[in-house]
């Protein structure tokens, strides 16, 4: 019956199944790039330069979190519903990322002043400005644009551009531990080029016009993204916290254990989110419960079996690409639980939350699910127990709390038929 609704679903719903086909695309980049990248960086600057290097990522991750504001979602829903006025284009584009600049630079002020602070930022002062490629490659590669008029081959375009020209600098030229400032410098020469062809695109391609935008408008996205940013920064604080507190309280080489297991996690989690992002723009224009209610069952059996097949691969494999850690499986077994998790909260928060005019209860659940987790990393740290195994726990618990808040929230508001359908009701 599952299998025979999902065939009629993506039946009527080509675009759909184009849009997941190309994001799908993207995750397998994603997942066969670090394969050939990680063992080598591990075995040429040694775990303790790689786990700084992530280190690194996850405070500059933070200004990601400001960067982002919410307009990964306002900004494609807005493209979606005007994605044929090219005048309105413009202007979503244009505002949206003006005000992006604006927080790239205030991003750097407040860099460069935490650098007299923080003694380990202090003395790597280079890795720690190289590695804000990452502002820079979210500032002018718009992928919520190419969401929202749902032409998504071209972020597989621009991701391939990024890792092959990352891949093939990283084999030529790092070959020693003092290498490992080339590391972010190669990544952002990577997203450099991803962005010139981004913008080439968009301006020249789509014929979208580059214009200062009014004030009105500017405030307008501003606005529209500030509860989408209040809410996503509980829940963004949770996913760079782990390596922080970790690289603070422990050692940079727990971070490197912990981030091979956290980047298997995330390559799955993104894999089955690339449903709610190819979704979004969708259900934003027909507003249909059944598309969400089967792709809440596809999720769930399909993340399932990711969990269950990704820990039996890793189980077997730890030996040949990362002999020394095979303390990662036992990491992966608890962490990988929110491959289940992760994208069916999400989906239930994104798309029947926010499309529902839920931004509120979408920030009440994120900051309850953060205090939770905030908690049981305190009360680990007291107890003298805070570990690789229990910051991943604490992680754990903080999303499944978070996914019950959600599905609370939706049957609260009376929007239960969006996730689910008694068998009362089944002619809905």
């Amino acid at each position: 019956m599952v299998l025979k609704s999902i065939k009629k679903v993506l039946s009527q719903n080509k675009q759909l199944l184009a849009n997941f086909s190309y994001l799908g695309l993207i995750q397998v980049i994603n997942i066969v790039f670090p394969l050939f990248t990680i063992p080598y960086l591990l075995s040429v600057i040694g775990s303790e330069k790689y786990g700084l290097i992530v280190f690194a990522q996850s405070i500059i991750s933070y200004f990601l979190i400001l960067i982002n504001f919410g307009f990964n979602l306002i900004g494609t829903k807005e493209i979606s519903l005007h994605r044929d006025n090219i005048d309105k284009r413009s202007e979503v584009l244009n505002s949206i990322q003006l005000i992006k600049v604006i927080l790239l630079c205030i991003c750097y002020v407040i860099l460069y002043v935490i650098t007299f602070f923080v003694t380990d930022i202090e003395n790597n002062k280079l890795l720690f400005y190289f590695t804000t490629y990452l502002c820079i490659f979210d500032v002018f590669l718009p992928i919520w644009y190419f969401q929202g008029i749902e032409k998504l081959q071209f972020i597989s375009i621009f991701n391939l551009v990024n890792k092959l020209v990352f891949l093939i600098l990283i084999f030529l030229f790092v070959n020693k531990v003092d290498d490992f400032l080339l590391v972010p410098v190669f990544n952002g020469c990577g997203a450099l080029l991803a962005c010139i062809l981004a913008t080439y695109i968009i301006y020249k391609k789509h014929n979208n016009k580059f214009f200062l935008p009014k004030y009105s408008a500017i405030k307008y996205y501003f606005n529209e993204s500030y509860i989408i940013f209040i809410g996503s920064v509980a829940g963004k604080i949770k996913m760079f916290a782990n390596k922080t507190i970790l690289g603070i309280v422990i050692d940079m080489q727990t971070v490197a254990y912990y981030d091979i297991a956290d980047k298997i996690k995330q390559l799955f989690v993104s894999f089955l989110e690339i449903l709610t992002q190819a979704l979004f723009p969708q259900v934003s224009k027909t507003k249909d419960p059944k598309i969400v209610r089967t792709s809440l069952k596809v999720l769930f059996l399909g993340s399932l079996l990711v969990y269950i097949l990704s820990s039996t691969f890793l189980y077997y494999v730890i030996e040949i690409f990362f002999p020394d850690y095979q303390l990662v499986v036992n990491v992966f077994l608890v962490l990988g639980l929110l491959i289940i998790i992760q994208p069916i909260s999400y989906l239930i928060a994104s798309v029947v939350l926010v499309l529902n005019n839920l931004k509120k209860d979408y920030t009440i659940n994120s900051y309850i699910s953060t205090f939770i987790y905030l908690f049981l990393l305190i009360l680990f740290y007291l107890l003298a127990e805070l570990s690789l195994i229990t910051a991943s726990f604490s992680l754990v618990v903080s999303g499944f709390t978070s996914l019950t808040l959600n599905i609370y929230s939706v049957k609260k508001k009376g929007l239960i038929n969006w996730i689910y359908l008694d068998d009362k009701k089944k002619n809905y």
